[in-house]
């Protein structure tokens, strides 16, 4: 075993019995926000064909979060955030054909539809600048967080073979991506009872995500027992 690793062991067993040595306050919730940022974006482009590209993306989020607090004002929290992606293309060639080499089959038109859906998976440290128990409880959070992005996407087209022939063609795949980048968050937990309502903004990064769409500003409403 080499020393790095041992030192890396020995760290983990000392830091669980620290933390075991503190009560440790466990608190469950959920939460729904808004995304200023949508993973496509919708755009018309005339080039060679024409192409028509819609977005599908929802701003709206929504998840469970998990929290647990140790000494007075330090919390590691678990929020996964849920949103559904996508986008439809449409490309007509007919008016300009591609140019293509002989005995090539000529395409007319193409429908994509891409269906997707992104986890967030943000594992965040938070600071507390009131104790536990205040009302009031403004806090500061960063960490990292991975994304994972599924998505299926359709593709129907129209081709032609030869000049009095036309065919139908239908083709279907499923991806997964994944993407990691940091986390930072701020918000305030004002507590009434055994009730928390819990307002808060974020940052993340994504880098699964399309150019121009990686960095997300995230606002959220939440509520914890």
């Amino acid at each position: 075993m080499t020393s790095s690793r041992l030192c890396a062991i020995l760290g983990c067993l000392f830091l669980t019995q620290g933390m075991s040595a503190q009560p440790v306050d466990f608190s469950i919730g959920a939460r729904a926000g808004f995304s200023f940022t949508q993973r496509y974006t919708d755009q018309t482009n005339l080039t060679s064909a024409t192409s028509v590209f819609r977005s599908d993306s929802q701003r709206a989020i929504f998840g469970p979060t998990f929290e647990a607090g140790f000494k007075e004002r330090f919390a590691v929290e678990f929020s996964p955030t849920y949103r559904q992606d996508g986008f439809t293309l449409y490309n007509d060639f007919s008016a300009r054909p591609l140019p293509l080499p002989p005995g090539s089959t000529t395409p007319l038109s193409q429908f994509v539809r891409d269906n997707g859906f992104t986890w967030d998976l943000p594992l965040v440290g938070k600071y507390y600048l009131a104790g536990k128990d205040a009302r009031v409880r403004p806090f500061v959070g960063a960490g990292a967080s991975a994304t994972r992005h599924q998505r299926t996407v359709e593709i129907f087209s129209q081709v032609q073979p030869d000049a009095a022939l036309r065919q139908a063609q239908a083709l279907q795949s499923e991806s997964t991506e994944w993407g990691f980048g940091p986390v930072v968050s701020g918000g305030v937990n004002l507590r009434s009872g055994r009730v928390s309502i819990v307002p808060e903004v974020r940052y993340l990064r994504d880098s699964s995500a399309p150019r121009g769409s990686r960095d997300r500003a995230e606002v959220f409403v939440g509520f914890r027992f």
